[in-house]
């Protein structure tokens, strides 16, 4: 969309010249106050999306810096540290396709949008299952509050933006 400003003075009774200003604003490079937004055309799902995405985003820096430590507290040997790291990635993959939507907008995502939600679902199910047989990770209910706050917002933009997808 073009936007076109013109500002005329005309004061040739007094002997001055027409004057325009023009100015134009053809796709600036600079970003748009809610640009990535815009892209989903329904405000509340992107919102929900971008809190799941600053989530997965903190998930992959904290749990990525205190892996070791965690695994040390928990009993497992430190030949688990790859394996925990390689979780971390794939949060970290999942952050990254969830800001690309932003970027191109969710319209033909179906596939990846279906991934996030089986992930989402499957960790509130895991926490429950890890909770439910005392196993030495069990998450504390606080994690398993948030775990399963953060499937709600991701599943309320999902189903908001499911017909495009």
């Amino acid at each position: 969309m073009t936007l076109v400003h013109y500002a005329h003075l005309k004061l040739e009774d007094w002997g001055v010249r027409i004057i325009t200003l023009q100015t134009y604003n053809l796709h600036s490079t600079l970003p748009q106050e809610n640009y990535m937004f815009k892209k989903y055309n329904d405000t509340p799902a992107a919102i929900a999306i971008a809190l799941v995405t600053v989530f997965f985003i903190l998930q992959v820096v904290l749990f990525g810096s205190t892996a070791g430590t965690f695994l040390e507290e928990v009993g497992i040997g430190q030949a688990a540290l790859p394996m925990a790291y390689w979780l971390c990635f794939l949060f970290a993959a999942m952050a990254i396709g969830l800001i690309l939507t932003f970027v191109k907008g969710p319209d033909g995502q179906s596939i990846f949008f279906n991934v996030v939600l089986i992930t989402q679902i499957g960790g509130v199910v895991g926490n429950l299952i890890e909770i439910s047989t005392d196993a030495v990770t069990k998450s504390s209910p606080g994690q398993l509050v948030m775990f399963i706050v953060v499937a709600i917002l991701y599943c309320f933009g999902y189903f908001r933006v499911r017909s495009r997808l």
